[in-house]
């Protein structure tokens, strides 16, 4: 059960509580989930639940309290426990970097829509793949969420932000082929992008079914957006985590400074508006701010939570993220790359390649830098034209043989690819994107 303005409990924590350092975090979520199959609803769901956590570093050791429950007796009680749960910490080497206090109030408005209006939209994104006779299924699962995050810390911070979250996965299915994607949002949904989103997918699905398989070996590759994103995100981004840096897990490690891509390469972690990953201030109540992580080929910086910050002498840039009641760790949020200079026409100028979409999922392994991405879609490029559709495929490679073997970067751009990221157990919503890119001689299977 949730009150209604929990003011006066949440600065009783922390006036109350002694800590070396003390973050006190509500979160309020509420919205619908519809999945809409064949024309028809299948399910509808509606939700509202309320958090409050109190995390507590006192010598060296974190003290964490966790209540899924708003109600004004479980308020008016939590000093008393968190006092006595800190009683018996151990002595501990945890320690976080401060961040100057800060004030902040954020909000985007979301536009009123009502049920019968959403369920028009989707039967209009899925009509026309319904009209294939060569389409056996077309599922989308929508997900709206308005979250309410409020922290405040013993450092004077009070932030408060409400977002409107939208997730459209659809999945679409023929007799021998299927096609999933996601496309996420925050403020208002862009239907354009997302129509011409599934009407592409609905078109690589019908195309798979002369799909061949790949022959395994070394191609120039054509990446699309969702592609470009997912390779930076396991090759640049996870390894920038600041958590792995400290702990001397990442290639990138004492590597500041130093040139890991071609000069046409800069990617960011950003507070990107209208992107899935958007938020104003990470789990710890740092303000997030625009990461530079790459810059024209060079590594400038790593993504940091209060603790990876304190372990590497930095200062905490917004990254600290987690899910409520948990340790927060250095997290990604909106990952890209920016955009370049060529057409797409110039990007396909290769005697004998491949072009790839449709992002499914990759992973790194950062103590050999060995790397793979999956793609749902893929042709076979001939002197610059799409020839024979290819069934799904995998490029592998060495991180820092694939990124320097990166030849182009395109003018196009997008990020609404959308999902969750998982580490150590706990997910948190990202957006990945970029503009297409050119990676030469790379393996493909």
């Amino acid at each position: 059960m949730m009150v209604g303005d929990e003011t006066e409990y949440l600065h009783r924590i922390i006036e109350t509580v002694s800590a070396d350092y003390l973050e006190v975090r509500l979160q309020k979520s509420s919205g619908e989930r519809i999945r809409y199959t064949n024309g028809r609803v299948e399910g509808i769901h509606n939700f509202q639940v309320g958090d409050i956590a109190v995390r507590a570093l006192k010598n060296g050791s974190w003290m964490i309290l966790h209540r899924s429950d708003l109600r004004e007796g479980v308020l008016r009680d939590l000093p008393s426990i968190i006092l006595r749960s800190m009683e018996g910490l151990p002595e501990g080497d945890a320690r976080v970097a401060g961040s100057e206090p800060c004030m902040m109030k954020k909000e985007i408005k979301g536009r009123d829509v009502s049920l019968e209006e959403k369920i028009e939209f989707l039967e209009d994104l899925q009509s026309s793949i319904m009209e294939d006779f060569l389409i056996w299924s077309s599922t989308i699962l929508y997900s709206e969420v308005t979250v309410f995050r409020r922290i405040i810390t013993s450092e004077g911070g009070d932030l408060t932000e409400k977002i409107p979250f939208s997730l459209f996965r659809s999945t679409i299915s023929t007799k021998r082929s299927s096609y999933s994607g996601s496309f996420g949002f925050s403020g208002e949904v862009n239907g354009a992008v997302l129509k011409e989103g599934i009407e592409r997918m609905h078109t690589a699905t019908i195309s798979q079914l002369r799909g061949r398989m790949v022959k395994p070996g070394r191609y120039d590759v054509i990446l699309a957006p969702s592609l470009t994103g997912l390779f930076i995100e396991e090759v640049v981004g996870h390894p920038a985590e600041g958590d792995f840096i400290a702990e001397g897990k990442s290639h990138l490690k004492g590597v500041i400074g130093e040139q890991i891509a071609p000069d046409s390469v800069t990617v960011l972690d950003a507070p990107v508006e209208g992107s899935f990953g958007l938020m104003f201030f990470d789990d710890e109540g740092v303000p997030a701010r625009r990461k530079e992580i790459v810059k024209e080929g060079v590594l400038t910086g790593y993504i940091h939570s209060r603790e990876s910050a304190a372990l590497l002498g930095d200062e905490p840039n917004g990254g600290g993220r987690g899910e409520i009641g948990k340790l927060q760790a250095p997290r990604l949020s909106t990952i890209y790359m920016e955009r370049g200079d060529f057409e797409m026409d110039e990007l396909l100028e290769v005697p004998y390649g491949i072009y790839a979409d449709g992002a499914a999922g990759g992973y790194l392994s950062m103590l050999d830098q060995r790397f793979e991405i999956n793609a749902q879609e893929a042709y076979i490029i001939e002197n610059g034209e799409f020839k024979q559709p290819l069934m799904g495929i995998s490029i592998r490679g060495r991180v820092d043989e694939a990124l320097m073997k990166i030849d182009a970067v395109g003018k196009d751009f997008s990020i609404v690819n959308a999902g969750f990221d998982d580490k150590r157990g706990q997910v948190v919503p990202v957006s990945r994107g970029g503009p297409s890119i050119r990676i030469l001689d790379v393996w493909v299977e």
